[in-house]
């Protein structure tokens, strides 16, 4: 059985697309189907767009689950184009 150590930490993001619908906290709150676009985490369109999650403790993990927004717009985002990996961009 998976342990989620993400939900409910503490995140930061890039910037906010949003402010009232976009914030990063949406990104751990346990929610993974949203189909309307709201109330999750949504930066600008920054250069590099990053997210930041405190997990507050040292862990070791095996897996990260990434979710895309469920809505029209989530056919036209590839998350992994985006994804880095010990700080580098992966290309």
């Amino acid at each position: 059985m998976a342990l989620v150590v993400a939900v409910n930490k503490p995140a930061t993001i890039s910037s906010l697309y949003e402010p009232d619908f976009h914030q990063p906290s949406y990104a751990v709150d346990n929610v993974t189907v949203c189909s309307d676009g709201l109330f999750l985490a949504h930066s600008l369109s920054d250069f590099r767009p990053w997210i930041k999650i405190d997990l507050q403790d040292i862990y070791d993990i095996n897996s990260v689950v990434i979710y895309n927004r469920q809505d029209v717009l989530g056919k036209y985002i590839d998350i992994f184009d985006h994804l880095s990996q010990s700080g580098a961009l992966l290309e």
